[in-house]
């Protein structure tokens, strides 16, 4: 059976794992005790209580397939913006978005023009 290592592209164990920023680090001789760490998308207040609360009544529904077509947010969103709710897509990113554009747009036999790369992180996958 090959090792894991010989399976995996060669560029890839080539980058380097993220690692945090410890707190006591980014507090050291600065003579300030209360830094608040804004980078690494962290809410130092923690979730809401209602997000707690929206968390805690999803429990109840997670053996349950999800609802793919985002009824619900779509009968929200479009109000909110005042559009009908057929003109809104909801996608898992862009990428996903834009490939369902290239399913409903395009034929066999189209040509496309598109960045190198399409979205930055694939940059990484080059190294």
């Amino acid at each position: 059976m090959p090792d894991s290592v010989d399976l995996c592209r060669k560029c890839i164990l080539k980058l380097t794992p993220y690692v945090p920023a410890s707190r006591l680090r980014s507090q050291a001789g600065t003579g300030i005790d209360d830094i608040v760490k804004l980078a690494s998308n962290e809410n130092p207040l923690g979730p809401s209580r209602k997000a707690v609360e929206a968390m805690r009544a999803a429990l109840e529904n997670v053996a349950l397939y999800p609802e793919g077509s985002c009824f619900e947010l779509r009968q929200v969103v479009a109000k909110s913006l005042g559009v009908s709710p057929d003109m809104l897509i909801f996608g898992a990113g862009a990428d996903e978005i834009i490939h369902y554009l290239g399913i409903a747009l395009l034929d066999d036999g189209d040509e496309i023009v598109q960045a190198d790369p399409s979205f930055v992180q694939y940059q990484a996958l080059r190294r």
